[in-house]
């Protein structure tokens, strides 16, 4: 009602798609970790309200310092020392880069699983996520099926002999621009000062897409539209699932990278006791004399009684 006239071609956010995945292999408790800045917040904040729909338990860590990512062990350890193997990130490839370098040198690698939006999980190697790192990532289809999208790139490339400067990441962008220019075409110039009249033209527009809805600005978007579900296999991003505007998730586990030395789904809710620490997918009692904290061991007898 505040907004009569916000139309988009794309729906926005698409976290909930991840708690399909979640759901769809038994997982109750998952931790999240993301950057404070706007979108990340709210990327964060619609997964969560997706997984209180659904039962799941989440423990979320913002990372402190406003998205510099210069203090974020902490935040890591506490996830580590909860136990919970399932972490949602929610951040841009430079900061996950940082963060995946700090889970490495914490272990937090053998049994954890990692998901991610497109955000940072295009080139998750590149994010500096080997293949060691197990990994589930949702991707809009419409990144790589967009007649649109790939006549700007034929044409960008005949008048400058080169696409780099193109991000194929933002096709949903590339989509907007294309319909609105196009609804555009047919207005009057002395009209293109007229909100009502340029409203009028574009909200008109309706364009084909191979195997895709028809590209249009509606109120909601294609929220609803059609995700890929992948997992990174050293260097490369395979496709292991889909999820469609029905709701329907189709997953082939053999596909997913579980991490070099994992063979299956990690254990989601495995919280330690108070005297007890976590060893690979176990929670080990504190032996006699050694108080465990997070991730030191502090010795409490003295060194005369050895």
């Amino acid at each position: 009602k505040s907004a009569p006239n916000f139309i988009r071609t794309n729906g926005g956010g698409f976290a909930h798609v991840l708690v399909h995945v979640i759901n769809q292999f038994g997982w109750k408790t998952v931790a999240t970790i993301h950057q404070r800045n706007q979108f990340q917040v709210k990327e964060n904040l619609d997964f969560t309200q997706a997984c209180e729909k659904e039962n799941i338990d989440v423990v979320s860590q913002a990372l402190s310092d406003s998205g510099k990512w210069s203090n974020f062990t902490k935040e890591l350890l506490q996830i580590k020392h909860s136990g919970i193997r399932i972490i949602a990130m929610f951040s841009y490839c430079e900061s996950a880069s940082k963060v995946f370098a700090t889970a490495e040198k914490l272990g937090m690698v053998d049994g954890y699983l990692w998901l991610g939006l497109d955000s940072w999980s295009l080139l998750t190697t590149s994010c500096g996520a080997s293949s060691e790192f197990g990994t589930i990532a949702v991707h809009p289809k419409h990144n790589e099926n967009s007649q649109y999208y790939n006549d700007l790139v034929d044409k960008w490339s005949y008048y400058y002999n080169e696409t780099s400067e193109i991000d194929w990441t933002a096709v949903g962008i590339y989509d907007a621009v294309y319909a609105f220019a196009h609804g555009m075409t047919n207005l009057n110039p002395k009209d293109f000062t007229n909100h009502t009249r340029i409203f009028d033209a574009i909200v008109n527009v309706t364009l084909p897409r191979r195997g895709l809805p028809d590209l249009k600005f509606t109120k909601i978007g294609d929220a609803e539209s059609d995700y890929n579900i992948v997992s990174d296999i050293g260097n490369t991003l395979r496709s292991v699932g889909s999820f469609d505007s029905k709701h329907q998730i189709q997953l082939n586990e053999s596909l997913i990278n579980w991490g070099a030395a994992s063979s299956g789904p990690p254990v989601s809710d495995r919280v330690c006791g108070e005297n007890e620490y976590i060893v690979g997918a176990t929670c080990t009692m504190c032996q006699n004399g050694i108080f465990i904290n997070i991730n030191v061991v502090i010795i409490t007898r003295s060194i005369s009684n050895y």
